[in-house]
């Protein structure tokens, strides 16, 4: 009664200790005056509320989780739960007391859902950090979904919590899961593999520049004036004609194999370094010493 809680709690303190700075961001958020231009949000919503509420949430859903945890074995150890060959026989305080608790904890994994949405914003991917085009046309609107279908499973479970029949949130939470693996993983990789990369350069060239324009703000640099530049030229058709066999031997540089070509040069540096000084070796030679023949190092 005390033992277990008090052990709990001093954990949940500990873990909930390590996110001070985020607390203290939350509490002394200010507005930057720009807005994303996905959900027209203000940036500090990204810098302070997002990673406060998410933090928020997921404490919240581990205590939960925890709390159904102890109540099902507690229930289980006293009797109000019993396993009688195929059957489950579930006291009505038990039934009411998980079906709470579980309704209690789908509301907060689909908050939690529904704020991944604007995590989309802050993810690096492989060719920009934010939302591209599968992000905003399946990411964004399956995480939608899928949070609206957690909301409907954890009324089921209030309804069960009265009716005392569970078929119907067992069903919820298996359409939950499935959904899940379909709007969440699958969709978003079939709209990226079959939709975004044949036709890279023009679906993402909207995100790209959302990418360019907020990253020049970030650097205060949106104010620069961009002004053409005509160069001139006094060079005349067939000028290096006369140097062909000189031009013939310059090196082309392609970037593409630079990188290697050095990376491959430093690699047998590393293996047979060269001295700074060239080795002294001895010199032996051969010359008549007084009539004989000698040999002098």
């Amino acid at each position: 009664m005390y033992g277990i809680p008090a052990l709990l709690g001093l954990f949940a303190g500990v873990a909930a200790a390590t996110r001070w700075q985020v607390v203290l961001m939350w509490l002394n958020r200010t507005d930057t005056g720009t807005t994303d231009p996905q959900f027209h949000l203000d940036v500090s919503f990204y810098l302070f509320d997002l990673p406060f509420f998410q933090a928020f949430l997921g404490f919240a859903s581990a205590v939960v989780l925890i709390s159904a945890i102890v109540a099902i074995a507690t229930t289980y150890l006293y009797g109000s739960i019993r396993v009688s060959g195929r059957e489950i026989l579930v006291s009505k305080a038990a039934r009411v007391q998980i079906a709470v608790t579980a309704s209690l904890y789908l509301v907060l994994q689909a908050l939690s859902i529904w704020l991944d949405q604007y995590s989309t914003l802050t993810t690096t991917n492989d060719l920009i950090t934010g939302a591209g085009y599968t992000d905003t046309h399946a990411t964004i609107p399956g995480r939608a979904i899928l949070a609206g279908i957690a909301a409907v499973v954890a009324i089921l479970f209030l309804v069960t919590a009265v009716i005392g029949r569970w078929r119907l949130p067992v069903i919820g939470t298996a359409l939950l899961i499935v959904t899940s693996l379909l709007l969440g993983s699958l969709y978003p990789w079939v709209v990226q593999r079959f939709q975004v990369d044949p036709s890279a350069k023009s679906l993402e060239a909207e995100y790209i520049q959302r990418n360019i324009d907020l990253t020049r703000s970030a650097y205060d640099l949106s104010g620069v004036t961009e002004v053409p530049y005509n160069a001139t030229t006094t060079a005349e058709p067939g000028a290096l004609r006369a140097d062909a066999t000189t031009t013939a031997n310059i090196r082309i540089l392609d970037p593409a194999l630079v990188s290697d070509a050095f990376s491959q040069a430093r690699a047998v540096q590393a293996v047979l370094p060269v001295p700074e000084e060239p080795r002294r070796r001895p010199v032996h030679d051969r010359r008549q010493v007084a009539g004989h023949r000698g040999l002098r190092a």
